[in-house]
C-alpha cells in the first residue's frame, strides 16, 4: 500500500460541499486529488457532492419537531455511518461555510442521532463515535489572516460539533488566497492539489 494508513481507517467518505454545479472549482479539484490519492493507497472510497442532492437545507422547527430525511439525505447519512473517516471540503464565504454545507450538517448530524443531552450535558451517541474527519477549506483571505486575525471561527465550530458527536478531527487544511478559478489561476494552486492528494494517500 502506498502512503501511511492512519489508525483503522479502511473506508472514506469524501464530501464536496461546494454548491456550484456548472463550473470547475478548486474544491472539486481538491476532492478529486484526495479521492485519487486514497484510491491509489487502497482505501474504499465513497464520494458525494452536496450540490447534486435534492433536500431542504433548513431545519424548520429546530429540535421541536421531527423533519423526515429526503431520500438523498438518508443515503448520505447511511454513507456517513458506514465510513470510518470523512473528508469534508468546502469554500469559505463571508468567513462561513456555504449555506448548503450548514444545511447538510443541520439536517443529518442531529440530536437523537449523533448526540443527546443528559442532565443538561451533551453526550455522544454510538453511531458516529470513534470516526475521524479531515476538513479542507478554501478561502480568499490569506491563511494566516483566517487563523490569526479572524480567529478561525469555522474551524473552532466544527471541532466542537464533531467532538460533541464523539468524532476526532484529524486536522483542518486551510488553503488561502484563492481569488479566482480560471485555468491559469488553477495552475497556481497545484501545491494545494498535491497536498490534498497526499492527505488521501495517508487516509488522513
Amino acid at each position: 500500500m502506498i502512503g501511511k494508513q492512519v489508525s483503522n481507517v479502511k473506508s472514506i467518505l469524501v464530501i464536496n460541499g461546494n454548491p456550484s454545479r456548472e463550473r470547475a472549482t478548486l474544491t472539486s479539484a481538491l476532492v478529486d486529488a484526495y479521492a485519487n490519492g486514497a484510491t491509489k493507497a487502497g482505501y474504499k472510497i465513497d464520494r458525494i457532492a452536496l450540490a447534486e442532492l435534492v433536500f431542504d437545507p433548513i431545519l424548520h422547527e429546530g429540535y421541536n419537531a421531527d423533519q423526515a430525511l429526503e431520500p438523498d439525505l438518508q443515503a448520505l447519512r447511511d454513507a456517513m455511518i458506514k465510513a470510518d473517516h470523512w473528508a469534508l471540503a468546502f469554500p469559505l464565504w463571508h468567513g462561513l461555510p456555504p449555506a448548503l454545507v450548514k444545511g447538510f450538517i443541520e439536517r443529518t448530524i442531529t440530536r437523537g442521532f449523533a448526540f443527546e443531552y443528559k442532565n443538561n450535558r451533551p453526550v455522544a451517541l454510538p453511531v458516529l463515535k470513534g470516526k475521524t474527519v479531515r476538513i479542507i477549506i478554501t478561502c480568499g483571505m490569506p491563511t494566516f489572516m483566517y487563523r490569526w486575525l479572524s480567529g478561525a471561527p469555522t474551524s473552532k465550530a466544527l471541532r466542537t460539533l464533531f467532538g460533541l458527536c464523539g468524532m476526532s478531527v484529524r486536522g483542518i487544511s486551510v488553503f488561502g488566497s484563492v481569488a479566482e478559478h480560471s485555468p491559469k489561476a488553477m495552475k497556481r494552486y497545484s501545491r494545494y492539489i498535491d497536498a490534498a492528494h497526499t492527505l488521501g494517500e495517508n487516509g488522513d
